[in-house]
């Protein structure tokens, strides 16, 4: 299950928890389309500290290849308009070499500055400062 929060926009949240589906990486990818479309500076948190392995590995690698598509498509509009992506994770769970790596990979992948972490408030403050300073 994804839940999307934009209430407090321009800061915007997206908490996986369960197995995710393709149709909710297709929904939620639809949302960045919709922030984008705003043409104005926003952040994005994903929080992924609940989500349950078991997930239909064919439906992983669609809902994979649906997320590297739509980043290519849309990596220049989220350099202009993406603040930040923090990424909050059980940190447990993945290993210290992907902790290292996550960051330029985001920028890599969607154009805009990425960090990891391992809560949601550290996220929110870091977030809110990448906010302040873009330009």
């Amino acid at each position: 299950m994804i839940e999307v929060r934009d209430s407090h926009y321009p800061l915007v949240s997206i908490k996986f928890e369960g197995v995710v589906a393709l149709v909710e990486t297709e929904s939620y990818l639809g949302r960045l389309n919709e922030w984008l479309a705003r043409e104005q500076p926003f952040a994005l948190m994903m929080d992924r500290t609940n989500p349950e392995r078991g997930e239909d590995p064919e439906e992983g690698k669609q809902s994979h290849a649906a997320i590297i598509s739509w980043s290519k498509q849309n990596k220049e509009r989220m350099a202009q308009y993406c603040a930040g992506m923090a990424i909050v994770e059980d940190l447990s769970r993945i290993s210290e070499r992907q902790q290292q790596t996550l960051p330029k990979t985001l920028n890599l992948l969607f154009g805009c500055p990425g960090q990891l972490f391992s809560n949601t408030t550290d996220a929110e403050q870091w977030l809110r400062q990448q906010l302040k300073t873009f330009s």
